[in-house]
């Protein structure tokens, strides 16, 4: 089972390289929920840990939280600017958590490093990753393989909604 997690992680689209273990940030960053080389996942950052996460190497910020549930934290996008960072914003909402946004964050992702993905609290995060991971494995990764893959990365509550994404991927 290991060998098909770790076949999964070097074929995603979302595997690459550069940080250590999110848990060297979290007394800095405790929004981080986990990391591989070059991705950083978690909830919601505060300017401090995206100033704290910049010193460590961080080059990307991409959000997929909607505008109408960012009131505290509506500026984001000049923090990150203001930190040489480049941000780019995919508002998602917890519905809209499928194989076709999944794709598209895979597209975004290609070419970028040292890259931190939020939403408010990794769920999302979670639940694309998880998808992707399914996809990227090509028949040699489980559905409950996928979703524990999905919830080391933040998968919560989506649980059952990416579930049935990946169940209607497998059947494909």
């Amino acid at each position: 089972m290991k060998i098909i997690i770790t076949l999964a992680l070097l074929t995603s689209s979302f595997a690459q390289a550069q940080f250590k273990s999110y848990q060297d940030f979290t007394k800095k960053a405790p929004s981080l929920v986990y990391s591989s080389e070059d991705l950083l996942v978690g909830g919601q950052p505060s300017y401090e840990e995206l100033k704290y996460l910049k010193s460590k190497g961080l080059e990307v910020v991409i959000n997929l939280r909607q505008d109408g549930e960012t009131e505290d934290f509506k500026n984001e996008k000049i923090w990150a600017e203001k930190l040489g960072l480049t941000y780019i914003k995919l508002p998602l909402s917890g519905n809209e958590i499928n194989v076709r946004n999944s794709k598209k964050l895979a597209q975004l992702l290609k070419g970028k490093k040292n890259i931190l993905l939020h939403c408010a609290s990794g769920n999302r995060v979670g639940g694309l990753l998880a998808i992707d991971a399914f996809i990227s494995a090509k028949g040699n990764m489980s559905v409950d393989e996928a979703l524990d893959f999905g919830r080391q990365r933040g998968l919560k509550s989506l649980e059952m909604q990416v579930k049935n994404q990946l169940d209607s991927v497998g059947k494909n």
